[in-house]
C-alpha cells in the first residue's frame, strides 16, 4: 500500500476529492517546495493535510458523531484559499514544463509530474471559482 495526495476542496463545509492518486507529487515533494522556493511562492508542503492518514494510522481519533475523516478534515484539516493554490500550481508546472526540470536519478518523471500538477490546478480553479478552499490529502 502506497502513500499518495488526493486533491480535496472545501466548499460550504462539504469536503469534495478527485480521487485521484498523485503519487509522482507525492514523491517530488522535496524538490517541487525548492522550487517553489526559487520562484518566491508557497511551497506546496503548506497544502498538506494528514488527517485521513493519522486517522487511518490510528494516530487520532474519530470524535464522537463523525462517521468520516472528510468531515474531520472539514473541521479541522489544513486548508488554504484555492485560489493561491491554483495560482502556485499553475507557476509551478510553466517553470518544469519550460526549464525542462527532471525528476528522478534513474527515471525521469517530469511527465507525471506535469500531468497531476495540470490536474490539481484544474481542480483548484474549478474550487476557487466557488469560492472554496483545497488542500491535498495524504492518503495510503
Amino acid at each position: 500500500m502506497s502513500t499518495v495526495y488526493w486533491s480535496n476542496s472545501l466548499i460550504a463545509e462539504t469536503v469534495s476529492s478527485d480521487n485521484e492518486d498523485l503519487y509522482a507529487l507525492y514523491k517530488h515533494t522535496k524538490k517541487l517546495d525548492a522550487l517553489c522556493k526559487k520562484l518566491g511562492i508557497q511551497e506546496i508542503s503548506s497544502f498538506i493535510d494528514n488527517t485521513d492518514l493519522l486517522v487511518n494510522l490510528e494516530q487520532l481519533d474519530m470524535p464522537a458523531g463523525m462517521e468520516s475523516t472528510d468531515e474531520l478534515m472539514a473541521a479541522q484539516g489544513n486548508w488554504v484559499d484555492a485560489q493561491l493554490a491554483a495560482n502556485v500550481l499553475e507557476q509551478l508546472c510553466e517553470h518544469v514544463k519550460t526549464n525542462e526540470v527532471k525528476f528522478g536519478l534513474v527515471s525521469n518523471a517530469r511527465g507525471d509530474v506535469i500531468e497531476e500538477l495540470e490536474l490539481c490546478a484544474k481542480f483548484a480553479r474549478a474550487s476557487a471559482e466557488k469560492g472554496g478552499t483545497f488542500n491535498f490529502a495524504m492518503v495510503m
